[in-house]
């Protein structure tokens, strides 16, 4: 084949074919790019792995650190860490415990008032460290992200868990503000003797130091308790904490009390009302400022004790023996005194407590007080022997402080008396009545030892030992009658003293024994 007979490639024209874009229209295509489809790809930039190497680097060392830290530390205080000025990383709890005590005992504070300055410590303003929440706190504190990575300069404090008790903190304020304030004066209520009922004392409005200075400074103390921090109060109006309002509310609330009938029986029979007067006497009251009230309450131990007060006039009443009179054949032949029964007061505490109960739920209510019966015994006087007389003679016993009137073995009457008392007793033996005074002023005992003394007006004397006879004793009560109170003499009423007057002339005999 000739050379002009191969074949020569024929140019071919390429229309541009337009690729749709989504739009309205189209584009031409691009022209196809000279490297063929088997041609390499070109090599990635040596920047972008280095960097991403660095950052996978730092995060796996942050959590690896974090990690190795919180098995590490696991009951020790992280690295990082301080309270105060105290670095604490590393710390265990003696060692937390110490330093958290430490910082809150030397924290100080400085504060003005007008033109006075205190420096205080924080148990003073009844600030207290809540300890364990310190401590959970700071076992549970995680450093900052610099502190992490090995910058020592990075700590994260962790402030102390403080507790102010208010109304201290009030309270020492107020001991420091003589002079410069005029606090105010919370209502109250007293019982009016003459109204019978409670009634309100007014409140009144004053000028205190404020406490919020105070409080924010104790919370800068908190984060920075090696910090002196000063505050300046300054005086600011002042509501008194318990309004008229809440104090006629208590008025009321006690005065409704007042009103309710609370009768102590026997177990049948009303013994005893309780008065107004009685329950405001019980009545307790406990001002809350903090709550704004006054608490009505009762004490059942007073209660008891006014209980027992006035029971021991209205109901208890000691025994009265029986008393009789035998003769030397043991034959009763007069009873002077019939016996009968006492009664005394068992435990109050019960039924102090049911007092106490109706007054709290405002009940009115008959309560059984604990009254007891005492028996009563009986005393015997008994004669020696036959009547040393057919005609009057007068029989004193001391054992039973009984003195008998008889005309020869026939009983005319029993009294029941009071003799001399052991320093100053009653002479035994027989003897003779041989004079009558109807009145007079009996003196005796000694101005150097202090046993002197001169009683007017002693009627109804009848002598039979020299300065010993029988007289009315009106010094004497009926619980004294039938003990010995004398001085030697025997002491009787005074009809008795007088029908032995009259009964027994001088001559007759008077026997004294045991």
């Amino acid at each position: 084949m000739s050379a002009d007979e191969r074949e020569v490639p024929r140019a071919v024209s390429v229309a541009p074919r337009r690729v749709s874009d989504g739009r309205a229209g189209s584009r031409p295509a691009a022209a196809p790019s000279r490297a063929s489809a088997d041609s390499p790809a070109p090599p990635r930039r040596p920047g972008r792995l280095a960097l991403g190497l660095v950052l996978g680097l730092v995060v796996g060392l942050t959590v690896g650190l974090a990690l190795f830290r919180t098995t590490r530390y696991a009951a020790l205080a992280q690295p990082g860490l301080s309270i105060g000025a105290v670095d604490v990383g590393g710390f265990d709890v003696s060692q937390l415990r110490r330093t958290i005590v430490e910082a809150a005992a030397a924290a100080r504070v400085e504060i003005g008032f007008g033109d006075t300055t205190r420096t205080v410590d924080l148990a003073q303003l009844g600030v207290t460290v809540d300890l364990p929440a310190t401590l959970a706190a700071v076992l549970g504190a995680t450093p900052g992200q610099a502190s992490l990575i090995g910058h020592a300069s990075a700590q994260t404090n962790v402030p102390l868990e403080l507790r102010i008790d208010q109304a201290a903190m009030r309270q020492w304020v107020g001991s420091q503000q003589v002079g410069y304030a005029d606090p105010p004066v919370d209502a109250s209520i007293r019982f009016d003797d003459q109204a019978g009922q409670f009634t309100v004392v007014p409140s009144r409005r004053g000028r205190v130091f404020g406490l919020e200075p105070l409080r924010r400074a104790v919370a800068q103390l908190a984060v920075r308790p090696d910090q002196l921090v000063r505050c300046d109060l300054d005086l600011v109006e002042a509501a008194p904490a318990i309004t008229d309002a809440a104090a006629l509310a208590a008025a009321d609330a006690a005065n409704a009390r007042l009103r309710l009938r609370i009768n102590l029986t026997d177990g049948a029979e009303p013994v005893y009302q309780v008065t107004s007067a009685d329950l405001a006497e019980w009545t307790v009251l406990r001002p809350d400022p903090e709550q704004g009230l006054i608490e009505i309450a009762y004490d059942p131990v007073k209660v008891a004790a006014g209980l027992r007060q006035r029971l021991q006039d209205q109901v208890v009443s000691p025994a009265v023996s029986r008393r009789v009179v035998e003769d030397h054949n043991g034959q009763v032949i007069a009873t002077p005194q019939i016996g009968g029964e006492g009664r005394q007061l068992g435990d109050l505490t019960p039924t102090a407590q049911a007092v106490v109960t109706g007054l709290e739920r405002q009940l009115s209510l008959d309560v059984p007080a604990p009254i007891q019966s005492q028996p009563f015994d009986t005393v015997v006087t008994q004669l020696s022997g036959p009547a040393p007389t057919a005609g009057k003679w007068i029989d004193v016993d001391l054992s039973t402080q009984t003195t008998s009137l008889f005309v020869g073995g026939s009983l005319v009457a029993s009294y029941v008396v009071s003799s001399g008392r052991p320093e100053t007793p009653t002479l035994t033996g027989s003897f003779k009545v041989y004079t009558h005074v109807s009145s007079q002023t009996m003196t005796g005992g000694s101005r150097a030892d202090g046993t002197y003394y001169s009683i007017p007006n002693v009627t109804w004397v009848t002598y039979y030992d020299g300065n010993y006879g029988f007289h009315t004793a009106y010094w004497l009560d009926e619980s004294q009658i039938g003990h010995p109170q004398s001085h030697g003499c025997v002491n009787m009423r005074e009809t008795e003293a007088k029908f032995l007057y009259d009964w027994a002339p001088n001559g007759t005999t008077v026997v004294v024994h045991e």
